[in-house]
């Protein structure tokens, strides 16, 4: 979250500047949180993605059968300790990312369990969002 924080200066002029040209887009990463989005003078339309209820184990062998069928994935290059190092803290982050959602009313989905369908969800939600504002 720090990251962010010391980021917001220039990222909240990025999304103004993208607000005011009008123009729709798709804008992700752990950058924005809750907390930072709240503080902008215009509503956008939001959404918050994490997997705070994921059991570390069970994300574990998701990321593993998903690298296995790739030929260029980063995770090769940490032993198992380490991903489940970086799961935990990705856990963590998820969490404090779900309260900040709860905190400002905005939308937060627990990609936890299936994916796909909340996915689905989320996407269904911001397009509703988009066409009636």
């Amino acid at each position: 979250m720090l990251f962010a924080q010391k980021q917001w200066p220039f990222i909240s002029e990025l999304v103004q500047s993208i607000y005011d040209s009008k123009t729709h887009y798709i804008l992700e990463g752990e950058i924005f949180i809750p907390q930072l989005i709240n503080t902008l003078d215009f509503k956008v339309v939001s959404c918050f993605l994490g997997y705070h209820t994921a059991d570390p184990a069970t994300k574990l062998a998701e990321i593993d059968a998903f690298s296995a069928a790739s030929t260029n994935d980063w995770t090769r290059a940490y032993s198992t300790q380490e991903q489940l190092c970086i799961i935990n803290e990705r856990i963590m982050f998820s969490a404090q990312i779900a309260t900040q959602a709860r905190q400002y009313r905005m939308p937060y989905f627990d990609v936890s369990r299936d994916f796909p369908a909340t996915i689905d969800r989320a996407y269904e939600m911001l397009i509703s969002r988009k066409t009636s504002s």
